[in-house]
């Protein structure tokens, strides 16, 4: 970033200008995924359950993103205790931090 001064009083000051340098950093974005409620063996993993969301976090603004899902849509569960992880891929990578997050199901 410049910075010029042009003084109104040329009699006893001169134009000047100064140099700053700035480094804008990615930001980390907030992932919101509540664990789900349980399911009965024979239901599809769904919308439902893998409804994770991402927001900035200093706007708030929901971040255009692609979430993958492991197990993934449409998954029967066995019986018993499943791991549910997502990686979030925001679609703007220059400006945003790719993510992960996992929860337990019971």
């Amino acid at each position: 970033m410049t910075a010029t001064l042009i003084p109104t009083d040329n009699v006893n000051y001169i134009q000047a200008s100064a140099i700053a340098l700035i480094n804008v950093t990615r930001t980390t974005p907030i992932i919101t995924w509540s664990n789900p409620a349980d399911i009965i063996y024979g239901t599809k993993l769904s919308d439902t359950q893998l409804d994770a969301s991402a927001s900035d976090p200093i706007t708030g603004v929901t971040v255009p993103e692609t979430f993958i899902y492991n197990p993934s849509l449409g998954t029967v569960l066995s019986v018993g205790t499943h791991t549910l992880n997502t990686t979030f891929t925001p679609a703007i990578l220059q400006t945003i931090l790719q993510h992960s997050q996992v929860f337990q199901s019971m």
